[in-house]
């Protein structure tokens, strides 16, 4: 898989907060994976993880996009966003 990151470039493009939650990241919180711990996400996996290919989300929302994907995800919304749900 294509890699060419550093140190420098991931702290350039890391955000205070997770930009699908909106919750600051937890950088050492004692806990071995809090869900705001900030990740890596490949935004074309394919790709690899190689500048301008990668995105720092936290644990939680990149777990959800790696298991499901967009598709599954839109229908789950959906449905929660009707009325009764």
């Amino acid at each position: 898989m294509p890699f060419d990151l550093d140190v420098d470039y991931v702290e350039s493009i890391l955000p205070d907060k997770c930009p699908v939650f909106g919750e600051p990241f937890v950088f050492g919180s004692g806990v071995k994976r809090d869900p705001f711990t900030p990740t890596l996400d490949r935004i074309i996996p394919l790709r690899g993880y190689v500048k301008g290919n990668i995105q720092a989300i936290s644990f939680k929302a990149n777990l959800i996009k790696s298991a499901y994907g967009s598709t599954d995800i839109a229908v789950v919304a959906k449905w929660l966003s009707s009325e009764g749900h």
